[in-house]
């Protein structure tokens, strides 16, 4: 505990000690950085600083490593590195090392017996890596505040100084960054900014010149001897291009000052107020042109002494002149001539004063009678009229402006002249000024019309052929918007009104003029719209000013007469167009048939077509519009001939195709058809022959219009109909012949017969005819097998009804390739007639139906019974059995009731077991 308490004590000593130690440090780095003030003025605190303490003059100098910073220029950029920022950080450092040599010492601890550290060397070095409560870094806040304040104050002032220095070299940037180019356009022609100009950058050079290569702000070092040569070799560029830009600057004035003061001596030269050889006019020009020069004399003397001051300024300055330059000594001759000459010409018109005065009355007279003849012309001649074009107007307005200036210059020199020969003045007239004011504003009035007037006139030169009504519209649209935002002085007068009226009539007759536009209107109508209108020119060459200046607003009910009658013969153009189109790409529809040939299909299609299209010709010449046009009467009267016999040859087309397909089946699908009719066969294998390259040669090219470019193809069409219609007829007969042989054939018709002929070598497809031949057979069951052979067609064991039930024939009827379908047939028709008596006569055998079912074995085998027979032989069995049993039962000798009753009771039973089993 004691050693605890005495360590606290020993630590608070040291501490105060070293607080003023540090203290003492702090007011040494202030003294040692302090910026001394050369223009300290209060002696009182002069006297304070004499009379500080001893001790205070023995305090050591302050020595840390010096801060070099140097001025460079890179890329084109002047900098300085290190950075303001890094060189302010340097400095501070510099302090916060000074200041821990005290505050990172160690204090004193309690926790082993030695008092103080008795590390090595080594170990010492470490002291960094105490804690803040480990060492005497509380101190600064135990010093006074103004002194550490001082400290840091010293170190903000040479950072201030030493930021201002940097930011001089700095602003030199602005040599590279800017062109002498942008300052020469910047001062522009005023030669006072131009001298000022020259003068400061002479004098920043020789500035420049004169500092020296180095600077110190306390520690901190700035070297700036390589930026400095460089900004000197960057100041003589740009002084050059200063005093190249200035000079041709002044060149320009020197030379302009010069050939005025020539043109002002040759005019004195040529004036003459001498004798009577001058008009009154010139005398008064003269006159007046020596006064103002009297006026104009001094102002031009300060303005070539200026030009020769400034040319001195650059020869001081050694500019090398170019070779073209013009020496202000030559300009101070002419004008020191220009002197001369007007002295002469003043001594001359003071000699001449009674004469030029009587003269200059005598002008003033006739300028009046001009003014009055010219106010009188404009008064009559003043474009107010609407109808005028622009360009007109502003002619006429140029050239009275240009007579009313001239006459108001006259007047004023006539006012001059008599000021300068003292005369009295007469009152001014403002009739003229009032009149230019007024031709002032008519200009702008035209001038405001004369733009959207001009984008008229390009609407009205655009070519009819080529216009789009939808921007012709957005054109007058446009104007009339910029119409109406035109001032309200200009709506007062004629001219905005008149064209304001035009496009407001252009727009309301825009509607024909967009009709007008149609495909309708041909060149005919357009010949009758032109000769109506009034304009003889070709359609080539119309436009659409020519529509809208020769009334085309007006004309509304001619025009739409003319659109009509145009529609109305457009509609029957478009139906021309429509049947050219239609019958000239119309191709026919082909299909494949037995891989022989292609046939055509869709005649329903065909034949609509064509009537729709005949019907429409046909009433197209009822029309008002078809008699007027002769192309239509000559192309509809052609497509009429045309459709027509394209539709005969259809007509006899579809009937052959019809025909050829059915007797092609028969003739070429049977081989008993050619036995029994060979001529016919003969006959229909020509047709056939025929009909065939006939649609060989339209299946190359299918389409409608190459039928008609065939020769004779009705003819040939109606030919081969003839022939086929005999062969139809000895076919007729034919198939009589083939019914009165198998009777059964009468139940079907001809197509079916010829079916059946024409397939007699596919018994499956006869079959499918056998329901209409046989009332209660629909098929018969083909039992083919390889077995039977090569040449056997089909095996027919049984028949079969439509309700699928099936009966075996008795015998089974074999066909083959050498029978007939008939005799076959005739054979199904006997198997038939055979199996049905057979079937009858064992199901009579096996019934007993005048017996009563007792017994279940009884049941059954009625059941069964029943189940073996066909169903009509099974009732028809019974209906006999039955008549038979009631046939016996009246028979009998004694009481027949008895055995009718019987009879009655089996029946009964019998369909009780037959409700049951269906149940």
């Amino acid at each position: 505990t004691d050693l605890v308490s005495w360590v606290s004590v020993v630590d608070n000593r040291m501490g105060i000690v070293l607080c003023n130690r540090l203290e003492e440090a702090l007011k040494s780095w202030t003294g040692t950085f302090e910026i001394e003030d050369d223009n300290e003025d209060n002696e009182d605190e002069a006297i304070e600083e004499k009379k500080s303490d001893f001790t205070t003059k023995l305090r050591k100098a302050i020595i840390i490593p010096k801060i070099l910073v140097e001025i460079l220029l890179r890329n084109q950029e002047i900098s300085s590195s290190p950075a303001v920022p890094l060189v302010r950080s340097i400095f501070l450092d510099e302090l916060h090392d000074y200041m821990g040599t005290v505050c990172l010492l160690p204090r004193p601890t309690s926790g082993r017996f030695e008092v103080f550290d008795t590390r090595t060397g080594a170990d010492k070095s470490a002291n960094t890596g105490l804690t803040v409560t480990q060492t005497f870094h509380h101190l600064p806040s135990l010093i006074e505040p103004e002194v550490l304040a001082k400290a840091y104050n010293v170190i903000e002032s040479h950072m201030q100084h030493f930021s201002q220095f940097v930011s001089q070299w700095l602003a030199y940037q602005t040599l590279w960054d800017t062109r002498a180019s942008d300052a020469s356009s910047v001062v522009g022609e005023d030669m006072d900014r131009w001298q000022k100009l020259l003068i400061e950058a002479a004098n920043a050079r020789s500035a420049l010149d004169a500092t020296p290569t180095l600077a110190e702000f306390g520690p901190v070092v700035v070297k700036y001897d390589k930026i400095q040569s460089q900004i000197n070799l960057k100041y003589d560029s740009w002084q050059r291009e200063l005093q190249s830009c200035y000079a041709g600057v002044l060149g320009q004035r020197i030379h302009s000052l010069h050939d005025s003061i020539c043109e002002a001596k040759s005019k004195l030269e040529s004036i003459t107020l001498e004798g009577t050889g001058a008009t009154t006019s010139e005398i008064v020009l003269g006159v007046t042109y020596i006064q103002e020069m009297k006026q104009k004399i001094e102002p031009s003397e300060k303005e070539v002494q200026s030009h020769i001051d400034s040319e001195r300024l650059l020869k001081r300055q050694r500019h090398t002149f170019r070779s073209d330059w013009m020496e202000g000594t030559r300009l101070t001759g002419q004008y020191q001539n220009l002197e001369q000459i007007l002295e002469k010409r003043s001594h001359t018109m003071e000699e001449q004063i009674p004469l030029l005065q009587s003269r200059v009355v005598a002008e003033d007279k006739m300028c009046w009678q001009r003014t009055s003849d010219l106010l009188s012309d404009w008064e009559e001649g003043k474009p107010l009229q609407g109808n005028m074009k622009p360009q007109e107007a502003n002619e006429i307005l140029t050239k009275f402006e240009f007579n009313m200036k001239k006459s108001k210059l006259d007047y004023e020199n006539i006012l001059k002249a008599k000021d300068a020969l003292g005369l009295e003045a007469t009152a001014t007239d403002s009739a003229i000024s009032d009149c230019i004011d007024e031709v002032s504003d008519l200009k702008e009035v035209w001038q405001s019309v004369s733009g959207p007037y001009a984008t008229l006139e390009k609407l009205k030169e655009t070519p009819w052929a080529t216009a789009a009504t939808r921007k012709i519209r957005q054109g007058l649209e446009d104007i009339n918007a910029e119409l109406r935002a035109l001032p309200n002085r200009v709506r007062q007068f004629e001219a905005y009104t008149h064209f304001n009226n035009t496009i407001k009539n252009y727009l309301g007759g825009h509607g024909i003029l967009s009709e007008l536009k149609t495909e309708a209107l041909k060149e005919r109508h357009w010949k009758l719209i032109l000769s109506n209108l009034g304009i003889h020119t070709l359609f080539v060459e119309l436009t659409v000013g020519m529509l809208w200046e020769n009334g085309l607003m007006y004309r509304k009910k001619e025009m739409n007469e003319i659109l009509t009658v145009a529609q109305g013969e457009m509609a029957l153009e478009v139906f021309l167009n429509q049947v050219r189109d239609r019958w000239m790409k119309q191709e026919l529809d082909l299909v494949l048939y037995q891989n022989r040939v292609r046939l055509i299909k869709g005649w329903d299609v065909l034949f609509g077509t064509l009537d729709d299209h005949m019907g429409g010709l046909v009433l197209m010449r009822s029309s008002p519009y078809y008699r007027t046009v002769r192309e239509f009467q000559e192309e509809g009267k052609l497509w009429e001939d045309r459709l027509t016999k394209l539709r005969g040859a259809f007509d006899s087309w579809v009937d052959v195709q019809r025909r050829w397909v059915y007797l092609e089946g028969i003739f070429f699908g049977s081989a008993d058809i050619k036995a029994q009719l060979p001529t016919e066969w003969s006959r229909f294998k020509s047709v056939d022959s025929e009909f065939v390259n006939l649609m060989r040669r339209i299946s190359s090219r299918p389409y409608a219009m190459e039928a008609l470019s065939i020769e004779n193809l009705q003819r040939t069409l109606e030919r081969l109909g003839n022939l086929m219609s005999i062969i139809q007829r000895a076919l007729g007969e034919y198939l009589g012949k083939q019914r009165t042989d198998f009777s059964r054939f009468y139940f079907l018709g001809d197509d079916d017969l010829l079916e059946i002929i024409g397939n007699a070598g596919e018994p499956g497809k006869v079959l499918a005819h056998i329901g209409k031949m046989f009332a209660g057979i629909n098929s018969a069951r083909n039992a083919i097998s390889p077995e039977l052979g090569d040449n056997t067609l089909a095996s027919l064991d049984a028949m079969v009804s439509k309700d699928g039930e099936v009966v075996a024939l008795d015998k089974s009827i074999t066909v083959t390739a050498k029978i007939g379908v008939k005799d076959w047939l005739k054979k199904l028709e006997d198997g038939m007639h055979t199996t049905l008596a057979k079937l009858l006569q064992s199901a009579v055998r096996e019934d007993s139906s005048s017996e009563v079912i007792t017994n279940g074995e009884g049941k059954k085998g009625f059941i069964d019974w029943a189940k073996k027979f066909p169903a009509q032989v099974m009732i028809l069995a019974t209906l006999i059995n039955w008549s038979m049993s009631v046939n016996s039962a009246l028979l009998e000798e004694g009481d027949s009731n008895v055995q009718l009753t019987n009879v009655l009771s089996a029946i009964e039973e019998k369909l009780e077991i037959c409700a049951k089993t269906v149940l």
